[in-house]
């Protein structure tokens, strides 16, 4: 993909203005997208090759690149994310579940969705939830003074409620298909 993320604004963050939440909350409604993935990464190291799986979930607002701005004030107004420019579009993603858990979710749901995407954003949140409880951090799961991959032996009955939020969504999306590598 030849998007390129721009995470400085061209203009100074006090002059870009906070957005109302209802307004972002409409934004998502309309031009959003509440996607669970289930990520596939490749690892060769020392001739071996590894495959790891985890759970990816994100918050994308996609718009025209002459709606950049907009998108850096939405970044603004929620305190998170990357804006990225591909051919004549401009994106707003958001990735890091920390944001997802403790920015996102309570800001949509302190502004709730009005459309169809309300049940969406339901199951969204739930995954979220989950992924934040198991998801490797200080403090949690992490080994202190480890470096390097630190497998997720995650409970069956979560990866079980994840795959099924994951199909869940896809019906509501209309996809009719499977998500890649979720058996």
């Amino acid at each position: 993909m030849n998007s390129t993320p721009q995470t400085e604004s061209r203009h100074n963050s006090r002059e870009i203005p906070a957005l109302p939440g209802e307004y972002i909350a409409g934004l998502v409604d309309g031009e959003g997208c509440l996607a669970l993935g289930y990520r596939r990464t490749r690892n060769v190291l020392g001739g071996r090759e590894r495959l790891y799986y985890s759970w990816q979930p994100q918050l994308a607002i996609v718009m025209h690149k002459r709606d950049r701005p907009l998108l850096e004030a939405v970044r603004h107004t929620i305190e998170c994310g990357t804006v990225y420019e591909h051919r004549s579009t401009v994106s707003l993603r958001v990735y890091a579940i920390a944001d997802l858990a403790e920015k996102v979710v309570p800001f949509l749901r302190s502004f709730p969705l009005r459309s169809e995407k309300r049940v969406e954003f339901k199951l969204w949140a739930r995954a979220i939830d989950l992924v934040w409880q198991y998801c490797a951090r200080p403090g949690r799961n992490a080994a202190p003074g480890r470096k390097g991959f630190r497998p997720q032996n995650w409970p069956e009955a979560v990866t079980a409620e994840l795959t099924d939020l994951a199909l869940q969504l896809a019906a509501l999306k209309g996809h009719g298909r499977r998500p890649k590598f979720i058996r």
